[in-house]
């Protein structure tokens, strides 16, 4: 019997359609056409899952990046200080310890520190520092009672154990006859001259120095005058010295007093 198109049904002539022209039967693929359909295939599904990751990516960083814009849109980046809290301090004058942004968060100024403590051996820290980490030291050091400190704008103020005040603010007592400190010349004393001597209540080993400052300044003091009590050739505290203060100028006192 003659052999029939299985895609027309038109007779066949040795194994091709004489009507449509195709073979009896399609050609089975050779192997290196599976195989180049295996790798198309392979490339196609590689590229799905990878858009797929791309997509989720996309869709998270957009989601980080909102989440960042909304907590950075309820506090300034340069600020770890409660906006209201600091509009309180702002107006009474008065700062806890804390790092406060010197021209944000601060005022740029003259400030009084005094120690949260009458205990002669307990010390309070106050430094100036180029960065909020506090890696970027440009002043500190360790205070008696109290300490003023001349704040610039765009440094970093950090202090502990201690109350701040602006003194165009608060009139602080801040007195050289009762204790070691710093002292401005015409706000804490008259200018004139003075003895000064040993503090009777010191509880370590006496080494009383003193300075006299014309200014402050951020990063260092521009002294005027400085001594000891202190004699180092025989280890012995002198009982007292003279230093005469003028009006504007600031007493350190290290381990001594005025005497009154």
């Amino acid at each position: 019997m003659r052999q029939v198109c299985p895609h027309c049904g038109a007779p066949m002539y040795h194994k091709v359609c004489e009507y449509c022209g195709m073979p009896a039967k399609q050609p089975t693929a050779s192997a290196g056409t599976k195989s180049r359909k295996f790798v198309w295939l392979a490339i196609a599904l590689a590229a799905a899952v990878l858009l797929g990751v791309v997509g989720v990516t996309s869709v998270a960083v957009k989601r980080i990046h909102s989440g960042v814009s909304t907590v950075l849109a309820g506090k300034s980046e340069n600020s770890t200080n409660d906006a209201a809290a600091l509009k309180k301090m702002q107006d009474s004058g008065v700062f806890p310890s804390g790092t406060y942004l010197v021209g944000e968060e601060i005022p740029a100024g003259e400030y009084i520190l005094v120690s949260e403590s009458s205990e002669t051996d307990h010390l309070f820290y106050a430094g100036i520092y180029a960065d909020r980490e506090k890696e970027q030291e440009i002043s500190g050091g360790w205070n008696e009672f109290s300490v003023i400190m001349q704040l610039e704008e765009g440094t970093y103020f950090s202090f502990s154990w201690a109350n701040c005040y602006d003194v165009t603010k608060k009139n602080v007592p801040n007195d050289p006859t009762k204790h070691p400190g710093m002292f401005c010349v015409g706000r804490d004393i008259d200018p004139g001259t003075y003895t000064i001597v040993p503090y009777p209540d010191e509880p370590h080993e006496l080494h009383p120095t003193y300075a006299v400052y014309t200014e402050l300044g951020s990063v260092a003091p521009m002294i005027a005058e400085s001594g000891s009590l202190y004699n180092p050739a025989n280890s012995k505290v002198l009982d007292s010295a003279e230093v005469t203060l003028e009006e504007g100028q600031y007493l350190n006192l290290s381990e001594c007093m005025i005497a009154e």
